[in-house]
């Protein structure tokens, strides 16, 4: 056997075991060490660890994921992308780092949780994570929790999330506690800050029918099948604020409807309801007249608006 013909073999054996994603029409680009015949593995007291970034046109700030990334303290990672078919400067990002991602593609696909799926189903990582093309972790990020799989039973573990706004400056901390029963696990568990034991990931998919909010229904179908969830207390991913939109609220809705109650969704739908009007009122009305109001009509509760124009704070009288 030729040496040519042994490397189409290895090529073929690595497609086959899904290491590679099956060669598509619509395919812009692949690469990374993978497509040269180099995979990792796990080693003795360093389990190897898959992280995930999707990404579609996500020049701006995909640099700085990439880097959060390849510069964590603890080394064994192997680091997926998944990109939708980038029409900007993705892709020249992405090759930037050719030699030090393990596998990359790019080509059309159905969504987020789609690319999602893709990439978990590349993984050969004993522990899986998934990091937005908006976000980055923290410099110890994996270490400390590799550390906390190694300390307990859990299969997913997740920790705080510092949301910042385009400037980088802090918006707010996301820390939620344990949820004890299915109603207290709520959208706040977010993946670019939860690691699951990648034998979760494997056989439970993403809905690809949910275009923004599958990662609820996925964690409610983790809860239900009894994983061990451990929370650690400390930043593990930051986060840039982006707004809700009407189509996440009709799709929380669905799941509430599908995981709890036609009440429960109903209350939901109740509560998006009145969260888009006062949103709409405040941008109409700015907080002058809104105290101008309120002191004419006499109110106990009007809604006041902060300094950014988001809706704050019911004033009492």
């Amino acid at each position: 056997m030729t040496r040519e013909s042994s490397q189409r073999r290895s090529s073929s054996l690595h497609e086959s075991e899904n290491n590679l994603l099956p060669y598509t029409p619509e395919r812009l680009g692949e690469g990374g060490l993978r497509t040269r015949g180099h995979f990792k593995e796990g080693l003795e007291g360093q389990p190897l660890v898959t992280i995930i970034t999707v990404v579609f046109n996500g020049e701006k700030h995909l640099d700085k994921t990439i880097s959060s990334v390849i510069n964590q303290t603890y080394k064994n990672i192997e680091y997926i992308i998944v990109d939708g078919g980038s029409t900007d400067g993705t892709l020249d990002i992405i090759r930037k780092y050719e030699n030090l991602v393990d596998y990359w593609v790019s080509e059309k696909d159905q969504g987020i949780y789609d690319a999602m799926n893709k990439g978990i189903g590349l993984a050969s990582g004993k522990y899986i994570g998934l990091i937005n093309a908006d976000d980055w972790y923290s410099l110890d990020a994996v270490e400390v929790v590799v550390q906390m799989f190694s300390q307990s039973r859990a299969e997913v573990i997740f920790g705080q999330v510092f949301f910042v706004d385009e400037r980088l400056q802090l918006a707010r901390i996301l820390d939620v506690p344990i949820p004890k029963n299915r109603r207290e696990l709520k959208i706040n568990i977010v993946h670019p800050a939860t690691f699951l034991a990648a034998s979760i990931y494997k056989q439970k998919k993403f809905d690809i029918r949910f275009r923004l909010a599958s990662d609820y229904a996925f964690f409610l179908d983790v809860f239900d099948s009894g994983a061990t969830f451990l929370r650690v207390e400390k930043v593990l991913s930051y986060m840039r604020c982006g707004g809700s939109s009407s189509q996440f609220h009709v799709e929380e809705v669905a799941i509430k409807y599908k995981y709890f109650s036609p009440l429960d969704a109903l209350s939901k739908l109740i509560g998006s309801s009145a969260t888009y009007f006062r949103s709409r009122f405040s941008r109409l009305f700015p907080t002058a007249m809104i105290r101008a109001i309120k002191k004419k009509r006499g109110w106990s509760d009007v809604l006041e608006i902060d300094i950014q124009g988001q809706p704050g704070n019911l004033l009492k009288s």
